[in-house]
């Protein structure tokens, strides 16, 4: 973990460099504005039936297809083999570059961050049921302790409390909240990752976690410098793309 100093210093200059990005990130549409406010607010915003179910159906094919392939480049699985990954999925699947190049997103990434340019990719993802699995990304955790981290969901098929829901604080990507939670003790300097005793510990400074209950075709958009996590899978599969949105002048910090 890094010193109490280092990460305050990290901190400010984050405060001092957010506003200056947004300031010259440019006009963008008022759909986007409208997404990019509530982002600001809450920490999220969601997007009913962006994808029709038919075009969902077959992403989530193309994941059953990329799950069949032995070794294939950025493919990972947990040790429960619950939750099977495909890092930059759209080398391998060619029909999810467009989610990788969707207009709307980037103009909300691009507004909501202030970086022009992005360093972007879909990661494809198929949670099944396993006793014990942990849930995608493996428990609650922040995407950066520091910098601003953006991410664009899609659930390619339908879920329910079941199904490994995806979950957020709401409000948790506040910075006054988070530097709040250091002088409590609740936090480490540049801790990133929450025992589940750690968020209950949390009870009275965070709001209770959303969680997003939705059908195939529902995108969330999402600041994950909130706390947040997959929650565990209890039944079925849960299909899903994820745009990951790294910032080259950081060295891509995902």
């Amino acid at each position: 973990m890094p010193s109490l100093l280092t990460h305050l210093a990290k901190e400010a200059f984050e405060a001092t460099r957010r506003p200056v990005l947004r300031a010259t990130a440019g006009a963008v549409s008022p759909r986007a504005a409208e997404l990019v406010a509530e982002v600001r607010r809450t920490g999220f915003a969601v997007i009913p039936g962006y994808w029709a179910p038919e075009r969902c159906d077959a992403a989530a094919r193309d994941i059953d297809s990329l799950c069949g392939r032995e070794g294939l480049e950025g493919s990972w699985v947990d040790a429960k083999k619950s939750d099977h990954r495909f890092f930059r999925a759209e080398r391998h699947a060619p029909s999810l570059e467009s989610f990788r190049d969707d207009a709307l997103i980037e103009e909300v990434r691009r507004a909501y961050t202030g970086r022009r340019q992005a360093e972007k990719f879909v990661l494809a993802a198929r949670m099944d049921f396993k006793d014990g699995n942990a849930g995608s990304g493996g428990g609650w955790h922040l995407d950066s302790p520091h910098s601003l981290q953006f991410k664009a969901i899609m659930y390619l098929s339908d879920c329910s409390p079941e199904n490994g829901p995806f979950q957020l604080i709401p409000g948790s990507h506040d910075r006054g909240l988070l530097l709040s939670l250091l002088a409590k003790g609740k936090r480490k300097p540049g801790q990133y990752r929450f025992t589940d005793a750690e968020i209950a510990g949390m009870d009275g400074v965070v709001r209770e976690p959303k969680t997003f209950i939705g059908a195939k075709g529902t995108v969330i958009l999402a600041d994950v410098t909130a706390l947040h996590r997959g929650t565990p899978i209890r039944a079925g599969s849960r299909y899903a793309l994820t745009l990951y949105c790294g910032d080259p002048a950081l060295g891509v910090d995902y």
